[in-house]
């Protein structure tokens, strides 16, 4: 057992406050590292950059999560160690390209949001294990960057009420073992799965 710093920032004078917290036993719940919280804070028309910079060289976790946030800074490419993003229920309508340049990134979340597209740059992200983009608006081939990102394990799609169809790209994921499409109107068969190897996948369907 050790100590982590976790950050929380203060809307009402714009400092970052900060606070020893007792270190987890198990590191996939909670990397080493410091944290920075920001959720439900009102970020839109805050230029949050220069608290970043504070952070930069050992934040590990952001949350961002309810935050007003219609775009995230190309500045968070400075986030080189960051390795959990949270940024979901805003109103994003895009990731910027330079979400590339979290290369320890593990874990994305953009739940909730109003996405439709993804960068091509995501498919860099190779330590990328676990991407929630479910209660967004993708569209049939609108998620084709999602087939080239081959570290992932397990991929969240629920509530995108246009999405019709689950790649067989995404079936050939070496190392996906979780596909949640719950709560869409998905048509392809899941026997096109099986025969391209996804057995033991949990498949959810919603028609």
């Amino acid at each position: 057992m050790g100590e982590r710093t976790e950050w929380t920032f203060c809307a009402e004078d714009g400092q970052l406050e900060t606070r020893k917290v007792e270190q987890v036993n198990d590191p996939s719940e909670m990397p080493d590292g410091e944290r920075l919280d920001l959720t439900r804070l009102p970020l839109s028309d805050f230029d949050w950059s220069p608290v970043l910079q504070r952070t930069v060289n050992t934040l590990t976790v952001l949350n961002m999560g309810e935050c007003d946030l219609v775009t995230i800074p190309s500045a968070i490419a400075n986030l080189v160690n960051l390795q959990r993003l949270r940024v979901e229920s805003n109103s994003l309508r895009s990731l910027p390209d330079e979400i590339a340049y979290l290369q320890s990134l593990t874990r994305l979340n953009a739940f909730g949001n109003k996405l439709s597209t993804l960068p091509g740059t995501l498919r860099f992200l190779s330590k990328l294990k676990i991407l929630r983009l479910g209660g967004n608006a993708f569209a049939d081939n609108s998620l084709t960057v999602v087939e080239r990102i081959s570290s992932l394990e397990e991929l969240y799609l629920r509530e995108n009420p246009n999405l019709r169809t689950i790649t067989r790209g995404m079936a050939r994921l070496p190392h996906l073992r979780v596909l949640n499409a719950e709560d869409n109107r998905i048509e392809t068969p899941l026997m096109d799965f099986v025969n391209v190897g996804l057995p033991g996948i949990l498949l959810y369907y919603q028609f």
